[in-house]
């Protein structure tokens, strides 16, 4: 018995030794636990605050370029990373460890298994941020109005396409002016030289494509512009007149059979100089008499109206760059047959008519059927003033250079034709304007875009035509000549009346060439009475 008392001693006290290092070891565990949780906690306190520092600088980014959708939902998600994370962080850190552990812990008990493994904290904590916070939901409103904003967008985009696709097909069917490579419309090379001063910042011309692209008109020319037709609102009241700026384009009607011959190999019987205020909207129009003679870009001297026929709508718009001192790029011929067409469209148009006019008119109506493929009838004379004609008598009127002073009464006769299709297509709908482009487009050749014949058509009703003149103003006539050329008695004197009129240019210098031209016109029509 006694020899066992000190076996049951050791066993006790080796078994009370065991107890303490254990009580130990499981402390020091628990302090390396508590400090890794903290060291945790810190961690995942400075990851959620560097994400919600990102996440703001990403939505001050945002607010300036991103929709406002796009802001909310990094608002959203700022709010989250701040209100979420920090919160289950510290909710898994472990409790505090008692700060006296008792002297002696009773011996574990063993298993057959073996001894159960102490679970570590950070395995609790993880076990007790394993669920998933529930996400915060969209607000009900928030909500509506991204359905909203997302169907008003489909909305637009829809309406937008469709648009797009019917001004397309209508413009597809426009014969639009292909040049060749490197071609180009003529402008003077000292234009920009020209003796007058500029009112804006000189800037070469430019010869640019026809095509379409946005050209700038001469800097010392007029501050004839080509600001994109369909300009703003009007600025009148805040503009002085002296800083107006002018979109300029070239209006050719020509006697084609067909409507492949819009840009080439048809006489230009109408050729006219278009000039548009883009503050007022006011147009004005100048007639070039078909017979005047003029030099082209290549030094062929000839009638403007053969140039056209001969070398084609560049050539001609070249042309009339070199002689008057301009710098125009876009044009639009109209084939004066499909215009008996519009006429009748629009329900006829009233025109003012003398007797010899409405004698002509009957004269030749059976010819001009025969061309536009149309009925029409004989006019009964009532006296000078008024008649309503049909596309037929119209486009009799509009071609009639046997009455009064030729090419003169010609030019006005067609500048009123044009004043009263402008003034009866302001009173017509929607739908009437749309079937009316549709006959007419066919017979039109141009080189303005897409765009630019927007511009015009959003501004049809602003149009007024304002004055109307005949070039050259000062010329002499070889009408009972078979040439019949028409000679500007000075180019020069005539290029400076035109610019003042057409721009309110005062004391404009035209340029050497201008001069050089003027010259040798002179010599000519001396040598050839």
């Amino acid at each position: 018995m006694d020899e066992k008392i000190p076996t049951i001693d050791n066993a006790m006290n080796a078994a009370e030794n065991a107890a303490e290092q254990a009580v130990e070891t499981a402390a020091e565990t628990a302090e390396a636990a508590e400090a890794a949780a903290a060291e945790a906690v810190v961690t995942l306190e400075g990851a959620a605050e560097e994400a919600v520092e990102a996440v703001e600088a990403v939505s001050a980014e945002a607010l300036e370029a991103a929709p406002a959708e796009a802001v909310v939902t990094l608002e959203g998600a700022a709010e989250e990373a701040m209100g979420a994370a920090p919160a289950e962080t510290v909710e898994a850190a472990p409790a505090e460890i008692p700060a006296e552990v008792p002297a002696k812990a009773p011996a574990p008990e063993s298993s057959a298994e073996g001894p159960e493994e102490p679970v570590s904290r950070e395995k609790e904590a993880d076990e007790e941020a394993s669920p998933e916070a529930p996400k915060k939901k969209m607000k009900t409103w928030k909500k509506a109005l991204l359905g909203v904003l997302i169907g008003l967008l489909v909305l637009i985009i829809g309406v937008g396409t469709a648009a797009f696709l019917y001004i397309k097909s209508k413009y597809d069917k426009i014969h639009t002016l292909e040049t060749q490579s490197g071609e180009t419309i003529y402008v003077n090379p000292d234009l920009t030289n020209s003796r007058t001063a500029p009112t804006t910042s000189e800037t070469e011309p430019s010869t640019t494509d026809p095509a379409g692209t946005k050209e700038t008109e001469s800097a010392s020319s007029e501050t004839e512009t080509t600001a994109e037709t369909g300009s703003d609102e009007d600025t009148t009241e805040s503009v002085d007149p002296s800083e107006y700026t002018y979109t300029t384009l070239m209006f050719y009607g020509v006697d084609a059979r067909n409507n492949h011959d819009l840009i080439i190999n048809a006489n230009a019987d109408s050729e006219m100089i278009c000039v548009i205020c883009d503050q007022t909207h006011e147009v004005k129009l100048i007639s070039i008499l078909r017979d005047t003679f003029v030099e082209t870009p290549s030094g062929v001297h000839n009638k403007l109206t053969d140039i056209y026929a001969a070398y084609g709508v560049v050539e001609s718009l070249g042309t009339i760059n070199k002689n008057f001192d301009l710098a125009i790029t876009k044009y639009v011929t109209v084939n004066w047959k499909d215009v008996a067409d519009v006429v009748t469209m629009l329900g006829g148009i009233d025109v003012y008519l003398t007797k010899a006019e409405v004698d002509y008119i009957n004269r030749y109506r059976d010819l001009i059927e025969s061309v536009v493929g149309q009925r029409s009838q004989d006019i009964e004379y009532v006296g000078d003033g008024f008649y309503h004609l049909d596309g037929v008598q119209t486009v009799r009127h509009a071609a009639n250079r046997s009455v009064g002073l030729h090419d003169i009464s010609r030019a006005q006769r067609q500048q009123a034709v044009v004043r009263a299709l402008l003034s009866k297509a302001k009173s017509c709908s929607l739908s009437q304007l749309d079937a009316i482009i549709d006959r007419m487009l066919p017979g039109i050749s141009t080189n303005l875009t897409l765009l630019e014949l927007l511009g015009y058509a959003a501004n049809v009703t602003k149009y007024t035509i304002g004055e109307t003149r005949v070039f050259p103003f000062h010329y002499t006539d070889q009408s009972d000549l078979r040439t019949a050329y028409v000679y500007c008695t000075s180019l020069a004197d005539n290029v400076i009346q035109l610019h003042q009129l057409l721009y309110g240019k005062e004391n404009y210098v035209p340029s050497d060439t201008v001069y050089g031209i003027s010259e040798y016109i002179n010599q000519y029509r001396r040598a050839h009475p």
